[in-house]
């Protein structure tokens, strides 16, 4: 995986991780992605995984890492409506999770509230039923 294609091919968990949390932590203003966060460490970690050195300021009480980077935002946007598969969904839901869901609206356009509670539960069920 090289600095720009981290995204390009969501089959990794700590890929899906950070899609999860960049999902539900960001959003988009004109050509750069802000992801918020409390925990600049965390953002320090995320910059770190996808292997370039974002910058990270301090915007509204939040640490904000910044990808102004084309070909990641455009393969975050690609992967938005991907399923994944069931070993690698708890990945992508640990990672909204741990967003907390901070900052609207996100950088993934979701149909409709009802459909991520859906998605949610339909991961839920699952989980439960493995455990």
């Amino acid at each position: 995986m090289g600095k720009n294609n981290y995204f390009s091919d969501l089959s990794h968990p700590n890929q899906i991780y950070w899609f999860g949390f960049i999902c539900f932590s960001s959003f988009l203003y004109k050509d750069k992605l802000k992801i918020y966060f409390k925990d600049k460490n965390h953002l320090e970690k995320l910059s770190e995984e996808i292997g370039i050195e974002f910058p990270i300021k301090k915007e509204n009480g939040f640490h904000c890492l910044i990808i102004q980077n084309p070909k990641i935002l455009k393969d975050l946007e690609k992967n938005q409506n991907e399923l994944f598969e069931e070993n690698l969904v708890r990945h992508y839901w640990r990672g909204v999770l741990d967003a907390k869901g901070i900052v609207g609206p996100s950088f993934i356009k979701f149909k409709n509230d009802l459909e991520t509670c859906e998605e949610f539960m339909k991961f839920c069920k699952i989980f439960v039923k493995s455990k």
